[in-house]
């Protein structure tokens, strides 16, 4: 008989031991160094490179058109209005000006700048400047409301011609300000993973701006926040994903041959590892190439799918890999190990 404290060791047949736990101890000491070296070259490429992104912030400055509810060919126009003026002071704006007829505009880059597509990533986000006119409001109560806006995204290459309509979209985004001057946090806009065109042109307009607490929020201007690859960094990025492809490629075929062509019934942990195998494989899998000759804005679909599928394996690996060495018998260790492993996981997702 067996007592609450005693953990049973399950048994295990001796075929259906992994290839990896077989290999002596030289053999696997050379494996764990070479994994130590590679990291070592990755780490110096990575530190001696350089530097991974740039950032801009831009000011969208408030057009003007003819019409109350601007048409889609409206927002493909490069803005020509008046100049700046705060949009929670209407009275500064020339006569007649409804709300509703104002459309913010940014280009990026700055002329005479260009984009590169080895720029390969654009992420952004927008920041609102909010006006607390309500004398006596407490600080510390953060002000909360729901953005409702229109957004095209337009790009050309030639400083004269034609902006040729690449998306345009309603969203809606929560925005938080706190403190006595209302700052307001950073919010996501739009991510690129094909930078085609030299120059790109975003038209906003401003749906409404409904108010979740107690405390109006007058708006007065919109911040563009726009963060890029640099050409070295990509360039470096998609050299070492090329040259780790075959390799990570081979080792995929090599352990394929190891765990199902020896006509031996295959473990589940190896199964699962082959699995892994192919998620890191098609991770690797240098498609982001594809962005240097022809736009590709399927690219941002793409990668979201090959990383979830990714770290979706490396959840599932790590969950059997404790169960299968850890005693069964021990329920309190089992879920300490498996909790550990599902908020590695929750993280990598979060990030």
């Amino acid at each position: 008989s067996t007592t609450g404290s005693l953990c049973l060791v399950p048994s295990v047949d001796s075929g259906m031991v992994s290839a990896v736990e077989q290999w002596s101890a030289r053999k696997l000491a050379a494996f764990i160094f070479l994994l130590c070296v590679c990291f070592v070259v990755f780490f110096v490429i990575g530190g001696s490179g350089p530097r991974p992104t740039s950032a801009h912030l831009l000011l969208f400055r408030p057009c003007l058109f003819k019409n109350l509810m601007p048409s889609v060919g409206d927002l493909t126009e490069e803005c020509k209005g008046p100049d700046r003026f705060p949009l929670s002071d209407m009275s500064a704006a020339p006569k007649g000006t409804h709300k509703g007829s104002i459309i913010l505009h940014a280009m990026i880059p700055h002329n005479p700048y260009k984009m590169s597509r080895w720029f390969h990533v654009i992420m952004s986000t927008i920041r609102l400047e909010v006006e607390d006119r309500i004398e006596g409001a407490n600080a510390d109560i953060p002000g909360k409301a729901t953005l409702i806006f229109t957004v095209s995204l337009s790009g050309r290459d030639d400083e004269d011609g034609e902006w040729q309509l690449l998306k345009i979209s309603r969203g809606t985004r929560d925005v938080v300000c706190s403190g006595k001057h209302m700052v307001c946090e950073d919010v996501p806009f739009f991510q690129l993973h094909s930078v085609y065109y030299k120059r790109y042109l975003i038209n906003l307009q401003i749906r409404s701006l409904k108010e979740k607490s107690v405390g109006k929020m007058h708006l007065r201007d919109v911040w563009f926040s726009v963060v890029h690859w640099n050409p070295g960094f990509s360039k470096n990025f998609l050299s070492i994903r090329t040259v780790l492809f075959p390799i990570s490629l081979l080792l995929l075929v090599w352990y394929g041959y190891q765990t199902f062509g020896k006509g031996r019934q295959s473990w589940l942990l190896e199964r699962l590892t082959f699995t892994l195998g192919v998620s890191l494989v098609i991770l690797n899998l240098p498609v982001d190439w594809i962005a240097l000759s022809v736009d590709a804005p399927g690219l941002t679909l793409w990668t979201d799918i090959r990383q979830g599928f990714f770290y979706a394996m490396m959840c599932c690996f790590w969950l059997i890999f404790v169960s299968e060495h850890v005693y069964v018998s021990c329920l309190s260790l089992f879920y300490l190990h498996a909790t550990a492993c599902l908020n590695c996981c929750l993280t990598l997702l979060a990030n």
